[in-house]
């Protein structure tokens, strides 16, 4: 098993929108829809995996933060080939996700070319 925990005194940014997301559906549509400043904060729960982001990008002072809403319950990617593939990504994070059981890649991160 993989997880990206980081350490919790990592502050998040204050400004921005907090997106609420419970499935996998809810996830993707917050991705689609996140600018500079976004966090989107996901609930417990197994999310699967095939989730390809492109040119998701945030500012160096406002990024895009994707974390679990609750550290001690985080949100799990697994039973797939590929959990998350960001591709081209700027100013990005990630908190507390975990990655398991993942045929191929687990979490992918490339400068799309």
């Amino acid at each position: 098993m993989i997880s990206a925990l980081f350490p919790a005194f990592v502050p998040f940014i204050a400004s921005g929108v907090d997106v609420a997301v419970r499935d996998a559906a809810e996830l993707r549509q917050a991705v689609a829809g996140a600018k500079p400043g976004t966090r989107i904060l996901l609930a417990a729960g197994n999310y699967g995996g095939g989730f390809h982001f492109a040119k998701l990008r945030g500012a160096k002072d406002r990024p895009i933060v994707i974390a679990a809403a609750d550290p001690k319950a985080p949100p799990v990617f697994s039973d797939a080939k590929v959990a998350m593939h960001l591709s081209a990504p700027a100013f990005v994070e990630l908190h507390g996700l975990t990655f398991t059981n993942l045929s191929v890649n687990g979490l992918n991160i490339d400068d799309g070319g």
